[in-house]
């Protein structure tokens, strides 16, 4: 692959939202070291098997004393690593946020890389090109395969990568020939390479962490939604049972008054300002309507003309007290009736509770006793017999006029 085919424009930026307080900054840092830390068992198992593979290779052509040194250091290298990854696994979670685990593990790669970049001046025969590319192909697999397990964090897969390669492409380099020089040149391309897949491998991880701590805080936000969701929906509940049975409780009641206002030998209506919103059938009857022309009528429309005055008054001055007046029937006639009222605040408004008494029965039965009391009483003063009355304790309380004219 050629130079000018390698894309070179930096990474995609992931998106910083704001975070004044810092703790997502932090819990993204510490998601980036919990990542490194949980590959480092699979990538030390990798460089166990690489190292002794390689010093497998080179035992009959590597002096035992370096080979021996190098691989003690290898090892050593590889049990630090893990030693510190043990030791962050048992850490608790608020601890692994410091930043000195991040320190160390980059501590850590850093050592690796060292100590795989002096295997070239100690390993690889100066003599032998065979060995100096058995040892370049090592070298470029482990920077290759390291770049998976160390992205994570930029920083530590540079401080392992360059250690790794520079020493020994300089050390080819130094060996003066056109051949070295290419090979030196072409790890130091490939180690730019190198650097630049893991940046965007980097950048691929950050952006990820952050989708995910934006999808983790998306969860939050709709469970906490949906817990005010809840209990909205259950005050809701509520609400809407208690309308129920505030309905349930209104109709019974209107309907226990409409079997009173049935049952009673009065017509009642209910009316605002004088325009009638109610009233029951033996109101509609005592004035030859139907119910349905009653409502939403005026209260004078049902009275007589010479009515209407008094009627008013009687409603301004004397509200509560009863009063007569002359009713009008629909085909025109008129009738005595007796008019009792109250006034009642509702909802608000200011209605009117009116019973009315058609007492047509009862002013003919008062004629009729007043004809009888006159006759009587047109008889009893005629009458030349002496009558008188008394209570029980015997106190005169009534005489005849013929007692009267007696006496003189």
């Amino acid at each position: 692959m050629a130079l000018s085919e390698v894309d070179t424009h930096p990474p995609a930026q992931v998106e910083v939202h704001d975070d004044p307080s810092g703790l997502r900054t932090r819990h993204l840092a510490s998601e980036q070291t919990r990542l490194l830390y949980d590959q480092t068992l699979a990538g030390q198992v990798a460089t166990v098997t690489v190292g002794l593979g390689a010093g497998y290779v080179l035992w009959g052509e590597v002096p035992h004393g370096a080979l021996l040194l190098w691989l003690g250091l290898l090892l050593g290298g590889c049990a630090f690593r893990i030693g510190t990854a043990l030791r962050f696994r048992r850490t608790s979670a608020e601890r692994r946020e410091e930043p000195r685990w991040r320190r160390l593990f980059i501590a850590g790669a850093a050592i690796s890389g060292t100590i795989w970049g002096i295997a070239g001046p100690m390993l690889a025969s100066p003599a032998s090109l065979a060995h100096q590319v058995f040892v370049a192909f090592v070298r470029g697999g482990m920077a290759a395969g390291a770049v998976p397990f160390l992205s994570a964090v930029a920083n530590a897969y540079r401080a392992f990568v360059i250690p790794a390669l520079v020493p020994f492409a300089l050390w080819l380099i130094l060996l003066g020939d056109s051949l070295h020089v290419a090979m030196g040149s072409l790890i130091l391309l490939f180690l730019v390479l190198m650097l630049i897949s893991s940046a965007r491998i980097h950048a691929s991880v950050c952006e990820s962490l952050e989708l995910r701590f934006g999808y983790d805080g998306l969860i939050k936000d709709l469970r906490r939604t949906k817990s005010k969701l809840l209990l909205a929906n259950r005050d809701l509940e509520d609400e809407v049972e208690d309308r129920r049975r505030a309905t349930e409780t209104l109709r019974e009641s209107e309907e226990r008054f409409r079997m009173l206002s049935e049952a009673t030998f009065e017509g009642i209506i209910i009316h605002e300002n004088g325009i009638i919103r109610d009233a029951n059938q033996v109101f509609a009857d005592m004035f030859d309507y139907s119910l349905e022309e009653v409502i939403d009528r005026s209260v004078l429309d049902f009275t007589d003309a010479e009515s209407h005055e008094r009627a008013l008054q009687n409603i301004m001055l004397r509200p509560d007290e009863p009063f007569e007046l002359t009713g009008r029937r629909a085909d025109g006639s008129i009738f005595p009736a007796e008019v009792r009222g109250k006034n009642l605040p509702l909802g608000g408004k200011s209605l009117r509770v009116v019973a009315v008494q058609d007492i047509t029965e009862r002013k003919w039965a008062e004629s009729r006793l007043r004809d009888s009391e006159q006759r009587l009483s047109a008889i009893l003063n005629n009458l030349q017999d002496t009558l008188y009355r008394t209570d029980r304790d015997g106190v005169l309380t009534w005489i005849s006029p013929a007692v009267s004219q007696l006496l003189g």
